[in-house]
């Protein structure tokens, strides 16, 4: 309404007019003559009014068009002297439009510009980010050995801008920013930001215990000194502040040098000559891209740790996501002490009592060590006064025979559960205890896992990068042959062996049968201390033989695979089926070709699901749980396996292949 008012009320020359007319009109009915002088004075004033407000019209006309035309000249002068080189191009063909004097200033270019492609002055650069909405390229941009960042956006030409444009519906406006010096200077802030490592030698007390002090002397000096030489010129800082550890610091400009040399100290160390054929390894642990130098030494310890539970004579780099491994090629010297296992037993009885249940679970496609590990743990249970519940898939195990022959058992009727019923039946207090993986993803439940607080784990494989981190209890010993060999161990410190039903001893020792080969390989003599401590229990060798026992048609199977076997490197075998069988057919197959003359290591792919199993097992010589890894699996020096998704028998084998390749590579020869 005030809006109304006031438009009415703003001087208006219509009015004006308007009452001088009325007034005119009114005075003719008193006098003609005065009524004909006002309406001459109206008239000429309208017609004054009329011609200055077109003179002042087409002034104020001429000074926008002035004014434009300056504007203009000036916008137009901006982009071709704008400080930033500019350039447009067409989207569609990708050819220049336009290019402002610092463009053709950066890209030394004096010709015309107006026949040339972007590709031909910016290789691999095109504007195809723009059209998916994004103002600045996701990639840096060199020219003429300078970075820059590039913006942009999108114009449509105007109509009639001629036949140039055409052909073109879409223009991209860019501009380059140089950032040359800032990342140079970025560039220089990374590399010597520093970066903590902490490096041990293996087994100091089994290396040094029966030796001289001149001799251990010696050897601890000539370490010194393949230490030093590996880092002399690095200007690195190096301590020992242990007898047998050193903390070293360096740049990651240096660090990514000993990265690409496969930190050469890990062999350097291994040639010095020790008594008794021991060879001195060493296990590197370094933490990278820390917020805080506490932080970096944490992470080096947490490296460090992960190097000593995957054998050592590796290196181990710690970042805040992730671990990455180099080395850890030659095998693992036992390295085991019966007070940790004394222990580890005694805390795993406070465990046990002080849960409401126990759950035991291994890894997924169980077997005979997996399961025997397990039933020790539930032996443990009943003596201390707890039921037990081993968690299991009975459609997907190798250990069908011994599941069938303990579930005869009175103890054991209501003893194995699915991993569905474990969790319905979870509670806060619960225990779970994981046998022979440390893995989160080869659980056979990682749901159960995942539900649960109270975790123990029990396992001899080398650790991965995703092991269960949140463990109360972690006995991992990757020197023993096998989880049964540890469960057993113990047992005898907290069972007497007549406390072990017959059936429970033999399947515990089944497990260390199968993970050794029949003691053929990766025992220890705690490993035949285990095997003494089961037959005194009533484990019968030629019921355990039995176990082991599979049909005709198994067989002719595992032969199907075999004979389908290739040879890589002279001395890796390899056997690809791409019809479906049993996990466990697989596993047996490879443990069938190391049987055959010069065969070191044997790889078995097959089907399964959307994806491929491999089976891998070796001699000692290979390292086929570092191929597996390369594959995102894992295992053990001489039992490694890998689960590949969404991919076929074909892939699968070209993967494997490559990965075998990079493993001889960077070990060399390994026989």
């Amino acid at each position: 309404m005030n809006k109304k008012l006031n438009r009415l009320l703003e001087p208006s020359f219509a009015v004006y007019f308007f009452v001088m007319l009325l007034f005119t009109v009114i005075t003719t009915f008193f006098d003609w003559r005065v009524a004909t002088g006002e309406l001459a004075a109206v008239l000429l004033l309208f017609i004054g009014y009329r011609i200055r407000n077109a003179t002042r019209r087409k002034e104020m006309i001429g000074y926008i068009e002035t004014l434009t035309h300056h504007i203009d000249s000036a916008a137009n002068d901006s982009m071709v002297n704008f400080p930033l080189p500019m350039l447009i191009v067409s989207i569609d063909s990708n050819e220049v439009i336009w290019a402002n004097a610092a463009f053709n200033t950066a890209a030394e270019r004096r010709e015309n510009l107006f026949t040339t492609h972007l590709q031909d002055m910016v290789p691999d650069f095109d504007v195809k980010w723009l059209i998916e909405g994004k103002t600045e390229s996701p990639a840096l941009v060199t020219l003429n050995g300078l970075l820059y960042r590039v913006c942009g956006n999108i114009v449509r030409p105007a109509q009639g801008a001629g036949t140039r444009l055409a052909g073109s519906s879409l223009l991209a406006m860019l501009y380059f920013f140089d950032i040359t010096e800032f990342e140079q200077l970025k560039k220089a802030a990374a590399d010597s930001r520093p970066v903590f490592g902490i490096l041990m030698v293996d087994n100091y007390d089994e290396l040094f215990k029966n030796m001289t002090e001149s001799t251990k002397s010696s050897l601890m000096a000539a370490v010194d000194d393949r230490v030093l030489t590996w880092l002399s010129n690095t200007g690195a800082l190096i301590r020992r502040y242990d007898r047998d550890r050193y903390l070293f610091v360096v740049s990651h400009a240096t660090l990514t040098r000993l990265t690409e040399s496969k930190f050469s100290v890990l062999d350097s160390v291994r040639e010095i000559s020790a008594p008794e054929s021991t060879p001195i390894t060493l296990s590197i642990g370094i933490g990278d891209q820390p917020t805080s130098f506490h932080e970096a030494f944490g992470l080096s310890q947490l490296a460090i740790d992960m190097a000593q539970a995957r054998g050592g004579d590796q290196a181990v780099i710690k970042d805040q996501f992730q671990f990455s491994f180099f080395g850890g090629h030659s095998k693992e010297l036992e390295k085991r002490t019966k007070v940790k296992s004394r222990i580890m037993a005694n805390t795993l009885k406070e465990l046990i009592i002080e849960s409401d249940q126990l759950y035991i679970m291994g890894h997924a496609n169980s077997d005979i060590d997996s399961v025997g590990a397990a039933v020790g743990i539930a032996c443990i249970a009943r003596r201390l006064g707890k039921q037990a519940s081993i968690v299991l898939d009975r459609t997907a195990t190798a250990a069908t025979v011994l599941i069938d022959k303990l579930a005869q058992l009175p103890t054991y009727q209501s003893t194995f559960i699915t991993p569905q019923d474990a969790i319905v039946n979870a509670t806060a207090a619960t225990l779970l205890v994981v046998v022979d993986t440390s893995r989160t993803d080869f659980v056979e439940s990682p749901q159960l896992l995942q539900a649960l607080h109270h975790v123990a784990v029990i396992d001899h494989h080398r650790r991965s990068s995703n092991y269960i981190e949140r463990a109360t209890l972690s006995f991992h010993e990757p020197y023993a042959s096998s989880a049964s060999e540890l469960v057993t161990e113990l047992m005898t410190y907290l069972l007497d062996p007549n406390d072990v039903h017959r059936v429970e001893a033999e399947a515990l020792l089944g497990g260390i049968m199968l993970d050794t080969k029949n003691f053929s390989m990766h025992t220890g003599t705690r490993t035949f201390e285990a095997a003494a401590y089961l037959r005194s229990a009533g484990a019968d060798t030629v019921a355990v033989k039995k176990l082991f026992q599979t049909d005709l048609s198994e067989s002719l199977l595992r032969y199907d695979i075999i004979r389908s076997a290739t040879l890589l490197h002279e001395q890796v075998a390899v056997a690809a089926l791409e019809q479906q069988v049993p996990p466990y057919i697989a596993a047996q197959a490879a443990d069938q070709l190391l049987e055959i003359r010069n065969i070191s290591a044997s790889f078995v792919l097959i089907p399964h699901g959307d994806g491929v199993n491999i089976s891998a097992r070796s001699l000692d010589r290979i390292n086929v749980q570092v191929i597996c890894e390369k594959l995102g699996g894992g295992g053990h020096m001489t039992i490694a396996g890998a689960q590949l998704t969404d991919i076929d028998i074909h892939a699968a084998l070209r993967q494997l292949t490559a990965a075998i390749d990079q493993y001889f590579e960077e070990a060399g020869d390994p026989s």
